[in-house]
């Protein structure tokens, strides 16, 4: 994970004294924004070659490698742009930052408190573009051969994302919310959680940021909202989706109708949006098996209710056998002190 960060879109900067740290250097093409005063924001030409330059710090007095990646922009399920690399792009994104560099990862030698400055070259699509194609120039610490021994290090990445973002038209905004869409709905399998996923999607060439997202799950069956989730703040990268999701927790998924209904809030309007779909049974199964969010009876409590019922049983039995004798002994009695009594009489 990125331990210290500049983040586009963000304007905020968590800057490293000690490891090492990049530098954007300026650029003509450079259109400044309150937005994106630590990343690329570059006004290019349809078809026109350009590039953005880093420079890469090491503060250390010991020799680094470093990694340096490109990605796109994309939203993670807990509604922040994201630009790990990780998720991949949603159907409407037709032409990524990825497509316009020519870049594989590359690893950087750096000397002992070397400045190396790096050039990350791009084209422009022929065709002009609305909006902008958003992702980043991600650096990080290598992790790999440790004291000659190769082998992956189990410490924390180190490193830095910044944002770089082209367009063709030299406006002063990045964020837009004009539009929003209702994607795919239903049952999945997150990371081994059992979730109602709604794709919140951005069909849109600009970010977009809500400042609420709220939503319920409820059953058509008997008509109770099983699921609920609320998160402000979210943005959405351009072209992208938010996958807004329900957590089943430690409840088994059942099969079933349900209706899904989501608002949206920026601060000028609120979308609203309604889906029915069904769970099927064998889609219910196949993710509460698989989940690892299951509802767990430790091995004591086991054992200790398997002891009790056995116990309750023993005495069951026993109860059952001694309740007839004592009604016979209760009858003998009877007898006996009616015989005693017939005596006496006479």
């Amino acid at each position: 994970m990125f331990l210290s960060t500049k983040m586009i879109f963000a304007g905020e900067e968590d800057v490293a004294k000690e490891g090492f740290t990049i530098a954007r250097v300026d650029n003509p093409a450079q259109v400044n924004t309150r937005d994106t005063v630590d990343s690329y924001y570059l006004y290019e030409k349809p078809g026109t070659e350009g590039e953005a330059k880093i420079k890469i710090i090491n503060n250390d007095a010991r020799p680094k490698k470093i990694d340096l990646t490109i990605t796109d922009a994309n939203t993670n399920r807990n509604g922040i742009t994201d630009y790990s690399g990780t998720i991949p792009n949603y159907k409407l994104l037709k032409t990524p930052l990825t497509s316009l560099v020519d870049w594989k990862k590359k690893t950087i030698d750096l000397g002992p408190n070397e400045v190396r400055t790096v050039t990350v070259k791009f084209k422009m699509p022929k065709e002009k573009f609305k909006g902008i194609i958003a992702g980043a120039i991600n650096a990080y610490e290598h992790q790999g051969t440790n004291n000659g021994k190769q082998g992956i290090s189990m410490g924390a990445k180190y490193g830095y994302c910044l944002g770089l973002v082209l367009t063709n038209t030299n406006y002063q905004h990045i964020t837009e919310m004009s539009a929003l869409e209702l994607g795919d709905v239903g049952p999945k399998l997150d990371y081994g959680r059992k979730v109602i996923q709604a794709d919140i999607v951005n069909p849109q060439p600009y970010l977009f940021v809500s400042k609420k997202v709220w939503g319920s799950v409820k059953s058509l069956d008997d008509n109770k909202v099983i699921l609920k989730n609320s998160m402000n703040n979210v943005r959405i990268a351009p072209y992208q989706m938010f996958p807004f999701q329900f957590d089943y927790g430690r409840q088994d998924m059942k099969p079933g109708s349900y209706l899904l209904v989501v608002d949206v809030k920026d601060k000028n309007r609120t979308w609203h949006f309604e889906r029915k779909f069904v769970i099927k049974a064998d889609q219910a199964k196949k993710i509460n098996e698989k989940s690892v969010f299951k509802v767990f009876i430790p091995k004591w409590l086991r054992y200790s209710l398997l002891i009790l019922l056995i116990i309750t049983t023993i005495i069951t039995i026993y109860l059952g056998f001694r309740k007839p004798k004592q009604l016979e002994e209760a009858q003998e009695q009877t007898t006996e002190e009616v015989e005693t009594t017939s005596t006496d009489n006479k």
